[in-house]
């Protein structure tokens, strides 16, 4: 904190023993150090010499990925991919069957469903 701010003095007190006293700025206005003698510049600079750094051998890169479309990145197709996406489909065309048939009862415990099936122009009596 600058000693202008603090005026005629501040109030300290130690931490441990609790003694207290007041500390004034000096009476000069100047700092109770001396100020540091400025650097003396070199007479001569000169610069470190180069370094040679080793060379590393080249890095092998992955060849780029083909193109959508190209015919030779197509993979061949498999059977258990093909049953995957057909059990899949079934599922979902299962569950929505299943929905269908037991509408009543899905409106039963869960309300907001009938706005659903009103829309698709479900009868909801039964």
């Amino acid at each position: 904190m600058p000693d202008a701010l603090v005026g005629q003095g501040r109030r300290l007190r130690c931490t441990r023993c609790g003694h207290a006293w007041m500390a004034t700025p000096p009476a000069n206005g100047k700092a109770l150090l001396p100020a540091a003698p400025p650097p003396a510049a070199p007479a001569h600079f000169e610069p470190p010499p180069p370094v040679q750094m080793p060379r590393r051998a080249p890095q092998l890169i992955d060849p780029p990925l083909p193109q959508l479309g190209d015919t030779a990145a197509r993979q061949e197709s498999n059977p258990l991919l093909w049953a995957a996406w057909i059990g899949s489909a079934l599922t979902v065309v299962a569950a929505v069957a299943l929905l269908w048939a037991y509408r009543a009862e899905v409106v039963a415990v869960w309300p907001p469903a009938a706005r659903l099936f009103l829309a698709l122009g479900a009868d909801l009596g039964g």
